[in-house]
Order: C-alpha cells, then sequence, then structure tokens
C-alpha cells in the first residue's frame, strides 16, 4: 500500500537554466503514451513549462474556452486508509509495486532506498505493463539522481566520509535525456490528494498518480480546476486559454491568502514554496509591506502579522471547546490590530478575520441565533477575495441554505417578533426573498461553470436554486436586478458588511 505522506521534492531538482533539454524518440513516445492516457476534449501537448525551473508543463494547441472541459482520465489512487487491517490494499501493491522495487534493489545494492526510487519505478513499472514502446520504458531509477545536488544529499543522508566511486558511477550512470528526467521527476512530484464534491462538502478521496494532470503546473492565479467526479478526475478552464498558453493550477487552497498558500504548498502539492511568486503574491505582498511601512515599530511585518494570525486561529479552537465566546475573542483581536494595523482594526478581508466570522457564524447557527448566525456568515464569506472556486461555492451555499432556514423562520415569526427585526434594520420578508434568490441563482452559475452541469453537485445546487425561485411571494419569471441590489444593499447594511463586497447579480430570466 502506498505512503499516504506527500512526497516533498523540489521541482526544479536536476534542472540547469543554461542547459537546453533536447527531444528524443524516447520523449516523443513517453508523450504520447501520457496523452494517450486521458481522454482529450481540448488538444494538448507536453512542452517546456512557461515557469522558469518547473520543468515540463502541459499547453493548450488551440483556443480553449471558459467553462470547458479539456480532459478526463482515471488515475492510479492511493488508498485513503492507512492501517494493518487493510490486507486487500496491501496485496494488490505487492502485485502491482513492491515486488518490482524489492527485485530493482537486490539487483542494485548501493542504491538508496528513497520515496522518489520507489516512485519512478512505479512510474517504470506502469510503463512496462501497459504495453508502452521499449524506448518509453527508459525512465530509469538511477536517472533520477543524476544531479551533483542529489549526490550531495544522498552523501549526507547515508553518512559518507568519502566519495565511493563505484556508487557515483552507478548514481549517474543514465542514457535518458533531460526532458525524460524532468518528465519522470514531474510524475512523483505532482502526486497530490485531490477533494472531492460530495454532499455539499469536500473530502479526500487519496493521493493520485496521474501522469497527464501531473504535468499541469502550479500558479497562484490559475486557469485549470482539476477535480474528482467519482474515480474520473476531470479538469476543466477556468477561464479562456489561448492556443500556446499553459495550463495552471492552485495547488494550495486558491482563496486562503499568500502566507496560508504559501504553508500549503509543500503539504498539497508535494512542491516546496520557495520562489515560488506571482503577480496575485506579489499584490498581497505589496498590501502587507504598504502598511507595515507605517508602522515603523514593526521590523518585520510578514513575520509579525503570522505570528499573530496564528494566535487568532488557536483562540478560535477555544470557542468551539467552550472556553471563550465570540465576543471574548473579538476583546482578544483589538491589541493585536493595534499593535499591526495603522487605524488598529484588523481589515476584515485578511485572515484570519473571514475564517473567525464563518465560525463564529456556525456558532451561532448551532445555538439557534439565526440572525446572528446569517450576519457573521455574510461578513466572513462575503470579504473573501476569490469567489470563482470550489470553497466559495461550499461556503456560500451553506449561506443561501441559511437564508432560506432565515426566511421560514420570519414567515413563522409574530408580529412583535417582526417589528424588533425591522427595528434591527433587518430587510423585510420580501427584500429577504430576493436576496435569497439572486444568491442562489449566482452560486448556480457559479458551480455548473467550474464543475459542469452534469455533476450530482451542480444539479443539487440548481435543485436549490428553483426551490429559491418557488419560495411563496417570488416572482418566478424575472428577477429583477435593481430590485436585487436595493435589497441586498440594505441585507449588507445590517450585516456591517462595505458595498465593495456585494454580489453582482447576472441577468435572470427563467
Amino acid at each position: 500500500m502506498e505512503d499516504e505522506a506527500p512526497l516533498l521534492v523540489d521541482i526544479s531538482s536536476g534542472f540547469k537554466e543554461d542547459s537546453t533539454p533536447s527531444s528524443s524518440p524516447s520523449h516523443d513516445e513517453i508523450c504520447k503514451y501520457i496523452l494517450s492516457r486521458a481522454t482529450l476534449t481540448a488538444p494538448l501537448q507536453i512542452l517546456e513549462s512557461s515557469i522558469p525551473s518547473a520543468g515540463l508543463g502541459l499547453f493548450a494547441t488551440e483556443d480553449i474556452p471558459a467553462a470547458q472541459d479539456i480532459f478526463t482520465s482515471q488515475p492510479f489512487m492511493s488508498c485513503p486508509i492507512s492501517g494493518p487491517g487493510d490486507s486487500e490494499c496491501q496485496i494488490k501493491a505487492w502485485k502491482e509495486y513492491h515486488k518490482h522495487e524489492c527485485k530493482e534493489f537486490q539487483a542494485n545494492p548501493s542504491l538508496y532506498k528513497k520515496d522518489e526510487v520507489r516512485s519512478s519505478k512505479r512510474v517504470e513499472f506502469i510503463l512496462q505493463n501497459s504495453e508502452s514502446t521499449v524506448a518509453a520504458m527508459n525512465i530509469a531509477v538511477l536517472g533520477m539522481f543524476r544531479a551533483n545536488e542529489r549526490l550531495k544529499i544522498i552523501e549526507e543522508e547515508l553518512g559518507m566520509s568519502q566519495k565511493d566511486p563505484s556508487v557515483l558511477e552507478d548514481l549517474l550512470a543514465t542514457d535518458i535525456s533531460e526532458l525524460e528526467y524532468l518528465l519522470a521527476t514531474k510524475m512523483i512530484t505532482h502526486m497530490v490528494p485531490i477533494q472531492v464534491p460530495d454532499g455539499g462538502s469536500f473530502h479526500t478521496a487519496g493521493r493520485s498518480l496521474d501522469f497527464t494532470s501531473a504535468l499541469i503546473n502550479h500558479s497562484c492565479i490559475p486557469n485549470t480546476i482539476l477535480f474528482f467526479d467519482g474515480r474520473i478526475a476531470r479538469a476543466r478552464s477556468l477561464k479562456p486559454i489561448k492556443a500556446g498558453e499553459e495550463l495552471l493550477r492552485c495547488y494550495a487552497e486558491i482563496s486562503q491568502p499568500i502566507l496560508l498558500r504559501q504553508q500549503g504548498l509543500p503539504y498539497h502539492g508535494a512542491l516546496t514554496s520557495q520562489g515560488i511568486v506571482c503577480t496575485r503574491c506579489e499584490e498581497e505582498l505589496k498590501e502587507i509591506e504598504e502598511w507595515g511601512s507605517k508602522k515603523p515599530e514593526l521590523k518585520h511585518p510578514l513575520s509579525c502579522l503570522r505570528k499573530a494570525q496564528s494566535k487568532l486561529l488557536m483562540k478560535m479552537l477555544e470557542i468551539k471547546a467552550g472556553l471563550i465566546t465570540p465576543q471574548e475573542l473579538s476583546i482578544y483581536i483589538r491589541p493585536l490590530a493595534k499593535e499591526l494595523f495603522p487605524d488598529g482594526i484588523w481589515p476584515d478581508h485578511i485572515e484570519p478575520i473571514p475564517r473567525i466570522n464563518k465560525f463564529c457564524g456556525d456558532y451561532y447557527y448551532n445555538k439557534k441565533l439565526g440572525n446572528l448566525g446569517l450576519k457573521y456568515h455574510l461578513r466572513g464569506i462575503l470579504c473573501m477575495e476569490i469567489r470563482h472556486c470550489a470553497e466559495f461555492v461550499r461556503l456560500f451555499m451553506m449561506m443561501v441554505y441559511m437564508m432560506d432556514m432565515f426566511l421560514w423562520s420570519m414567515r413563522k415569526a409574530s408580529s412583535s417578533a417582526r417589528s424588533k427585526m425591522r427595528k434591527e434594520g433587518i430587510p423585510t420578508e420580501k427584500e429577504m426573498t430576493i436576496v435569497h434568490q439572486g444568491y442562489a441563482h449566482e452560486l448556480a452559475r457559479i458551480c455548473v461553470s467550474l464543475f459542469g452541469p452534469d455533476i450530482a453537485w451542480s444539479k443539487a445546487i440548481v435543485g436549490l436554486k428553483e426551490k429559491a425561485f418557488n419560495l411563496p411571494g417570488s416572482n418566478r419569471a424575472r428577477l429583477s436586478v435593481k430590485e436585487f441590489d436595493a435589497a441586498q444593499s440594505k441585507l449588507l447594511a445590517w450585516a456591517t458588511v462595505e458595498e465593495n463586497r456585494k454580489i453582482v447579480l447576472t441577468d435572470v430570466s427563467d
């Protein structure tokens, strides 16, 4: 059975910027084999990545519109459960991989038994048992360590006091091209956990070894989303992709800020975050530097922010444990905000405030305080910077459901309770219905755009939209954008959410 721990392999290993990788018949055969493993709905090719030191990448050869399937594939998956009782997984792993690995280690006793070696042998074994050409089998385990940087690491880990000429000769012996080496490295580097949308939430279905999707490199501004639909991995375009443009996906949680994304890259993407900085990262770092420059007493604002975020996240968990209340947490935030930010107020869009607000929304909702639950959810979810992503869909769906429950309570409320709501500035039942319909419409539109209309999760969310438009008092024929904007403005004012965080309604003509 495969080890659940991600492989921490630097994607730049073995690639020298001054070298010019050359193609070979072997490399071409492997590329054809990799692309043949997927069902392509858009023509693709494997080339050197446009990202410096990222090795190979996957490129579109024709224009791909937004919200379109790019390819589907059925990857090799590791078991999501680890334990001695998984005998079936162990037997399968022995037959498919481990027996082959043992033979290789017996034949090469000087070979260091690292996860990279095991994984590369699995790649080779899969190729050998998939009726590929002899040339395609030239991905050899010894090729994984042909760079001098690797030799230094191996020496340190083995505790070698002197270089053994025979060992070094074995480690450097390879006849594969640089491109083939990068290809093999990429396959094992991008064995990542892929989350499955299921019943309104996400769970990790295991770790996959998928040749085609492994060539999609990381970016915090992705143009591609990769997810599981049952046992099938699906890649879809997030935005229009021009011919010759590289496919890129975010290996961290895209909705997170830069500090959390950088921390998450080694776990989610099995790659190092060092040096991976895109334009989005630069903009977020610039914002931190700007408010840091107004606090000259902060010598290292980035480090101070990271420490403060960690403290607040730990305090947030104390609410769940019943040790403190949300009110006590808000008091705890004040001195930290005064220390970090020029105006002494922690911005609503800088983590972990959005996460804390969502957490407090759940807290009040479970306490059957629907008005406070909805208010905090609005503050947390509408302050998310990235909305065209799976995490936003999941949270937005929960908020739409919460609004549904709140509407139900409004209809059951007494006249005195309704009067109290009006005094608090809560929108009327009609206004809340209009906002609920608009939010349900936008939720369905984003979900279908991300995942396609045919998966179960999209169908369920479209069902929520249909239910919203069939509620008493709804206008089934058309939802007025003007009425929606007016009703939403009232809702945002009640929840103390800035107007620029509003949901923009697209045309609704059901």
